[in-house]
């Protein structure tokens, strides 16, 4: 925590604290911090002290962090740009609808909306259970109740050579999300029929009204094992009659390739604030990031 102190005052003008956060790029692991709060004193909330508790916070963290990011909304985005943040503005939500009958009831008479969604969702489930044929012959899907040494494994075996990560271990997975208890988390994987091995993870939660929003998610590769992955969980959540799912991504072009082959359609972007050490500038170069819910903690 960093506190801006106002001369002749005996209380602070305003505070900013920043969560360690462990990443990943290549072999080489980083620390790392998410800025976890910002508070400026009403008496004092114009720009300068603003920027002045961002900058030299900043400054200090950085003498024992490679890297602070932060996730700014629209009134912070230019005191970002005052604070010497770089920015990346692709922070996309990309949604799929898994069943189509309850778009038509919002939209057409029940005469006409019931025997159409009927048919439409009939004819989506049998495509969509044709193409999760050949992932079904080699994965089993299951819900997990915890996160055990299987994703311990996963996060080892995942090539992470060309990848910017935050931690993505069983350590880290139970305190994010299975310690939550503001969001009723679950956790949907697949694992081999052979060796019983972790291919990939996704923690979704559902609301109130069928929607499925996704936190994380990982996978062996970014294309057949990931679309595998997509193909089982898709499939379950029709089963369970859910409307659509939701996912917020950054980075990977593979992984972004390989949600649009699958037919998520980007929708609105969030901006990323991100300010880093040379060493960190000289580690990431040529690498891609790898985004999601899970690294927006706070």
């Amino acid at each position: 925590m960093y506190f801006l102190d106002h001369v002749g005052s005996a209380a602070p003008a305003g505070v900013m604290s920043i969560a360690r956060r462990r990443w990943k790029t290549g072999k080489k692991h980083m620390e790392a911090g998410i800025i976890a709060d910002l508070v400026v004193d009403a008496n004092h909330r114009s720009l300068g002290p603003a920027v002045k508790l961002h900058n030299e916070s900043l400054a200090l963290a950085l003498h024992s962090l490679d890297l602070v990011y932060g996730f700014p909304n629209s009134h912070s985005v230019t005191l970002a740009k005052f604070a010497g943040f770089q920015l990346i503005t692709s922070i996309s939500r990309y949604a799929k609808p898994v069943r189509l009958s309850p778009y038509l009831r919002d939209r057409f008479p029940s005469w006409l909306a019931t025997p159409g969604g009927w048919i439409l969702d009939t004819v989506m489930n049998r495509l969509a259970w044709l193409k999760s044929l050949p992932a079904s012959r080699r994965w089993e899907s299951r819900i997990f109740s915890g996160f055990d040494a299987r994703f311990d494994r996963l996060w080892q075996s995942v090539d992470t050579s060309n990848l910017i990560i935050g931690q993505r271990d069983a350590l880290f997975l139970d305190w994010r999300f299975g310690m939550n208890k503001a969001r009723n988390y679950r956790v949907f994987g697949i694992t081999g029929k052979a060796a019983g091995q972790l291919g990939g993870y996704i923690v979704y939660a559902v609301d109130r009204t069928g929607f499925v929003t996704v936190a994380d998610f990982l996978a062996l590769d970014a294309d057949k094992t990931l679309r595998a992955l997509f193909a089982l969980f898709e499939r379950r959540m029709r089963r369970e009659r859910h409307k659509a799912v939701s996912l917020t991504f950054h980075g990977c072009v593979s992984v972004v390739k390989s949600l649009r082959a699958m037919g998520y359609k980007r929708r609105e972007s969030q901006s990323l604030c991100c300010k880093w050490s040379p060493r960190f500038a000289r580690l990431i170069s040529g690498r891609e990031w790898y985004f999601t819910v899970a690294d927006n903690d706070v």
